[in-house]
């Protein structure tokens, strides 16, 4: 592995922790009722997720990389949740 795949590994690991930090925001605005924040955090997650997604394909990062990045994502999402909640 060279240094620029441990550099865009590493990169995409960030994004991944930002994202599930995100969505965690956004449960507990919904938690509090406060449905003009809760709409807005999703709203930014939304944009976030598509632009990774964007930049993904820009990359030319192939489809495995793609759907081991969303499992891990969605496994470091549930561990937080119900880590938090």
């Amino acid at each position: 592995m060279n240094k620029e795949s441990k550099i865009m590994y590493f990169y995409m690991s960030l994004g991944i922790v930002g994202m599930a930090l995100v969505a965690l925001g956004a449960i507990r605005y919904l938690q509090i009722n406060d449905l003009s924040g809760y709409t807005v955090t999703f709203l930014g997650f939304l944009l976030i997720t598509s632009y990774i997604e964007y930049l993904e394909k820009r990359s030319e990062v192939g489809k495995k990389l793609t759907w081991i990045r969303f499992i891990i994502f969605a496994i470091i999402f549930l561990v937080l949740f119900f880590s938090f909640f």
